[in-house]
């Protein structure tokens, strides 16, 4: 979570890491790269969809990482927002329609 911490008031830090290029995941063309927020969605994707026992601290993490980064900065808001299937995924999260049902990943039914 040290990413997390640097993200808290540095807007600096949010605006750069904008910008950052990693490589793709799993399916996509060899050396292919896209940015780091849809990266980071992805990743929470996955790991919502997962049922082992890495996959919910990995779901902590990455929602974490990702709150961090989008406060105070609209532009990452912005960037988190941008792809309609990032936008079904969080409509998922906060409408407990995730696959693993849990309640941290999906919210308090009651």
């Amino acid at each position: 979570m040290a990413l997390s911490f640097l993200l808290q008031h540095n807007p600096m830090g949010q605006l750069q890491l904008l910008s950052l290029q990693v490589p793709a995941g799993e399916g996509s063309p060899p050396g292919s790269i896209e940015p780091l927020m849809s990266r980071m969605v992805k990743l929470l994707q996955d790991c919502t969809r997962r049922s082992d026992s890495k996959a919910l601290p990995l779901c902590h993490c990455l929602l974490r990482l990702l709150v961090a980064w989008c406060a105070g900065c609209s532009a990452a808001v912005s960037a988190l927002l941008a792809y309609a299937s990032q936008l079904a995924l969080l409509a998922d999260l906060v409408g407990k329609r995730v696959a693993s049902g849990d309640v941290h990943t999906a919210g308090v039914s009651g």
